[in-house]
């Protein structure tokens, strides 16, 4: 064998046992970031609660919908680091809202060791890149805190719409 076909037989060795890898890795990206929009999705219905008593519209709820939105739609087609992303972004966006409205965010809403344990594993993009991806993607989403109230927003209630393949 040459040295070239030596280097080549390495160069697709390393490849496979990448992708093995990368494919062994994704049940538990997709867990995680399964449970994440879950919880995501609790922290929007209460900011919809509390902007519905408070009646503060910033502008943030419509925003943790549309980005929320943006994820679960990312995660049905199995990019889940990117819809960790946006859920986590969402997130943020619902608690300004809540604590817009002068209401408290409850510790159990606050990321967990596993979930801040996820995150730092990743490169996380800026909000600023966040953002932009969701403007490209929905150009004409108007930022309507109180068109969404009248919502049901039953979208985002991912048990019945994320598969379970």
């Amino acid at each position: 064998m040459t040295a070239k076909t030596i280097w080549l037989v390495l160069l697709s060795m390393m490849i496979t046992a990448l992708s093995i890898n990368d494919s062994a890795a994704q049940p538990k990206k997709r867990l995680a970031t399964r449970k994440y929009l879950i919880k995501t999705t609790l922290v929007i219905f209460a900011a919809k609660k509390e902007l519905k008593q408070g009646g503060v519209f910033t502008g943030d709820f419509s925003r943790a919908v549309a980005h929320q939105r943006y994820a679960i739609k990312l995660f049905n087609k199995k990019d889940f680091q990117k819809a960790f992303f946006h859920s986590h972004l969402a997130r943020a966006f619902a608690f300004k809202s809540i604590k817009a409205n002068n209401e408290p965010v409850w510790a159990e809403w606050e990321n967990t060791q596993e979930e801040d344990d996820f995150l730092k594993d990743q490169e996380l993009p800026s909000d600023d890149d966040l953002i932009r991806e969701l403007e490209q993607e929905l150009p004409d989403f108007y930022f309507d805190d109180a068109s969404l109230l009248e919502e049901s927003l039953e979208d985002l209630d991912i048990e019945d719409i994320i598969d379970e393949n």
